[in-house]
């Protein structure tokens, strides 16, 4: 039995085998293959035109094996995205914090100032994962593009 987790992804009622124990770092080891197989397929084909053969393949892994980590695409590239969406919900909501404290206007040109140089920093810790959202933003707002 298991359950989704926000992002999608399956999760055991029950996990067998300790925390952080072999099972754990096998598990951690194929859905690294899998968002990585899973990025460059996206990046190459797009999301709606990568098939969940393409991805499986990609990973060295079976069809099968892909749906014991994620249900959909949608599920992959949520959780592909999922650091970058951190990330730029984290500038937003610093440069928000400093523009309610801001007593100047000189304090709310820093406040973006500072928005426009942690964005930068974000964008340069997950460059594909961003090139991924920039492709598929002007994709239609259906499916694993939405």
């Amino acid at each position: 039995m298991s359950t989704k987790n926000e992002e999608g992804r399956r999760i055991p009622t029950r996990r067998p085998g300790q925390s952080g124990g072999t099972r754990a770092q096998n598990r951690a080891k194929r859905e690294a293959q899998l968002i990585a197989a899973g990025l460059d397929c996206f990046l190459r084909k797009g999301v709606a035109a990568s098939s969940m053969d393409d991805l499986a393949k990609a990973a060295g892994l079976s069809k099968a094996a892909f749906y014991r980590y994620f249900d959909n695409k949608e599920a992959l590239v949520a959780l592909i995205l999922a650091p970058v969406s951190a990330s730029l919900t984290t500038c937003l909501s610093q440069c928000g914090d400093s523009i309610r404290a801001a007593k100047s206007l000189e304090d709310v040109r820093t406040a973006y100032q500072l928005l426009a140089a942690s964005l930068v920093q974000a964008a340069l810790k997950h460059p594909q994962a961003l090139e991924l959202y920039l492709q598929e933003c002007r994709a239609p707002r259906e499916g694993a593009s939405a």
